[in-house]
C-alpha cells in the first residue's frame, strides 16, 4: 500500500471517529433526559405500581349473597338459547344478577329476581353503586362526581367497553370509576399511589394520556425512539473502547473531570444499558416479533361454561346452600361439568359442585387434561413453589398447580383449586420471558429475586447507568451551550 493509500485510509477512519462522536454527542442531549428518566422512574416503578382494580378491592364492597328462591322465571327461546363462555353471581342494588359474558365476547346483566335484561342505568342507580362502595370501604362519602371517557388511569383499551364512566372522588384523595354499562367499580386510585405513578410508569411507557389513547402511534414512538437509544449507546460504547487505549500514559483514559466519569462509568455500565433498552424493545413485541398465540382453545376446553343460557339458569336452580360469607359466584366449570369458585371478602374462595363443596382437583383430572389438550404425552408435575417460567415477583402467582409439560416445549399450568388454565407458555413466550422479564426486571433466578438481595442489585445498576447518562447528558448539554 503506497504512502498516499495509507494516509487516505488513516484520514478516512479519523473522519469516521469524529463523525460517530458528533452523533453521539448531540443525539445524547436529545435523548439523554429521556433515557435518564427512564431509569429514575424505574426505580419507583420497583416500589409503586401502576394502579389496577386489586379482586380483593371488588369483593370488599359486594353485599352478601343470598339465592334463596332465584331463578323462578321463564326465558323466551332467543334467550334461552345463548351460548354462555363464563358467568358470576353478585348482588347489585339489592338483587341477584347474573353477570354474563357470551361466546361471542358480548357482556350482559341478567335479574335473577325476574329475569330482565338490565342495560338502561340512569345516573340514580350509578351514584348509589359509587356511595355503596365507599360506604362499604369506611372510606368518606365522595364530593364530586364526574362522567368521563377516558383518564389517565382509565386510558388502556381494556376499559373501552364501560365508557363511559362516573368518576368519584373524595376530600382524602380517593378516586373510584363506576362502568356506566357494567354498573360495576372498575378502577381506583390514591392520590399517593396517582402523584407517584407520574413519576413511575407515566415517565416509563411515554403513557399520557394524549399519547396512549392511540394504541399504535404510542407503540410505534416507543419502539423507534427505543431503536434510536440503541443506536445512542452503541456508538457510546464504540467511543468508549477505542478512547480506553487512547493514551500511552498510566491513566487509560485520555479524559478529565466529569467526562473521565463518563468515560468509566459508560464502559462499566454501557452494556447494562444496552441490556435494558433492546429488553425494553421486546417488551413492545415489535411488529409480532415474539407474538405468543393466546392458549383461548385449550382455556375452553378445560373450563368455559359452552352451556346455552337456559341450561345455566336450571344450574343455579339447583344449586346447594352457598358458604356462609359468600358475596361471589365465579363458575368454574371443569371438563363440561358445573362447578363454581364461592368467594369471600377475605378472597377465600371454596370450589362448590352443584351438590354442595367440591374437592380441589388430583392428579388424575391434570392427566385427563393434558390428554384433551393434545395427544401428545405430557409430564405432570404439581408445584408448591415456583419454577423457571411461573412465579411470583411483580405478580402473585397462585399455588399449588399443575404443571404439564409437553415434548415441543409448550407448558400449561393449570390451578389446582379450580382446573384454571393460569398460564400457557409456547416458544415465543419463553423468549419473551428470557428477552423482558428476565433482562429488563432481574428475573432470571428465584435466588436473585429474593428481596432484599434484589432491591440492592436493581438500585446499583440503576444507579450506575443514572450516573453514565446523566454525565454524558450534562456533558452534551455544556457543550452545546457554550
Amino acid at each position: 500500500m503506497s504512502a498516499t493509500a495509507s494516509a487516505s485510509s488513516v484520514r478516512g477512519r479519523q473522519r469516521f471517529w469524529r463523525l460517530t462522536t458528533l452523533v453521539h454527542r448531540y443525539l445524547g442531549i436529545v435523548l439523554g433526559i429521556l433515557v435518564l428518566a427512564w431509569c429514575v422512574s424505574g426505580i419507583i416503578m420497583m416500589y409503586v405500581q401502576y394502579p389496577a382494580l386489586e379482586r380483593s378491592e371488588q369483593l370488599a364492597a359486594l353485599q352478601p349473597l343470598d339465592l334463596t328462591g332465584c331463578c323462578n322465571f321463564a326465558l323466551n327461546a332467543n334467550d334461552a338459547a345463548l351460548a354462555v363462555h363464563s358467568y358470576s353471581v353478585e348482588n347489585l342494588l339489592g338483587q341477584p344478577v347474573l353477570r354474563l359474558t357470551l361466546t361471542s365476547g358480548e357482556h350482559r346483566i341478567l335479574s335473577l329476581a325476574d329475569g330482565a335484561w338490565l342495560t338502561n342505568w340512569d345516573r340514580q342507580d350509578l351514584d348509589a353503586i359509587g356511595e355503596h362502595y365507599a360506604a362499604a370501604r369506611s372510606w368518606q362519602p365522595p364530593d364530586t362526581a364526574t362522567v368521563l371517557e377516558r383518564d389517565q388511569w382509565t386510558v388502556h383499551s381494556r376499559f373501552n367497553r364501560h365508557r363511559p364512566m362516573l368518576k368519584y372522588a373524595n376530600d382524602d384523595g380517593l378516586e373510584w370509576y363506576v362502568s356506566s354499562r357494567a354498573a360495576e367499580i372498575v378502577q381506583v386510585t390514591a392520590a399517593a399511589e396517582r402523584w407517584w405513578n407520574w413519576l413511575g410508569s407515566v415517565t416509563h411507557w411515554l403513557y399520557p394520556t394524549v399519547l396512549r389513547q392511540h394504541t399504535a402511534i404510542w407503540a410505534q414512538t416507543v419502539i423507534w425512539l427505543t431503536i434510536v437509544s440503541v443506536f445512542l449507546t452503541i456508538t457510546g460504547l464504540l467511543i468508549g473502547i477505542r478512547q480506553f487505549t487512547a493514551k500511552a500514559s498510566g491513566w487509560r483514559s485520555p479524559y478529565r473531570g466529569w467526562t473521565l466519569w463518563h468515560h468509566y462509568v459508560g464502559l462499566v455500565f454501557g452494556a447494562l444499558t444496552l441490556t435494558w433498552l433492546v429488553s425494553g424493545f421486546f417488551s413492545m413485541n415489535p411488529w409480532g416479533t415474539l407474538e405468543s398465540r393466546s392458549f383461548r382453545a385449550e382455556a375452553d376446553r378445560l373450563s368455559a361454561v359452552n352451556a346455552p343460557l337456559a341450561d345455566v339458569i336450571a344450574t343455579l336452580q339447583h344449586l346447594s346452600q352457598l358458604p356462609a360469607g359468600g358475596v361471589r359466584l365465579s363458575s368454574a366449570y371443569w371438563l363440561g361439568e358445573p362447578y363454581f369458585l364461592a368467594w369471600e371478602r377475605t378472597e377465600k374462595a371454596t370450589r362448590m359442585a352443584v351438590s354442595g363443596s367440591a374437592a380441589a382437583l388430583s392428579v388424575a383430572d391434570a392427566q385427563h387434561a393434558a390428554r384433551l389438550i393434545r395427544d401428545a404425552g405430557a409430564v405432570i408435575a404439581r408445584l408448591d413453589s415456583a419454577d423457571a417460567y411461573y412465579y411470583s415477583h411483580h405478580d402473585e402467582r397462585e399455588f399449588p398447580v399443575f404443571r404439564l409439560s409437553y415434548p415441543d416445549g409448550d407448558r400449561y399450568y393449570l390451578s389446582s383449586r379450580s382446573g384454571e388454565l393460569l398460564l400457557g407458555m409456547d416458544a415465543n413466550r419463553r423468549w419473551y420471558r428470557w428477552l423482558f422479564e428476565a433482562l429488563h426486571r432481574g428475573d432470571f433466578h428465584a435466588i436473585v429475586r429474593l428481596r432484599p438481595l434484589w432491591d440492592g442489585m436493581m438500585l446499583l445498576a440503576l444507579l450506575g447507568v443514572s450516573i453514565g447518562v446523566g454525565t454524558g447528558t450534562y456533558l452534551g448539554i455544556k457543550r452545546l451551550t457554550k
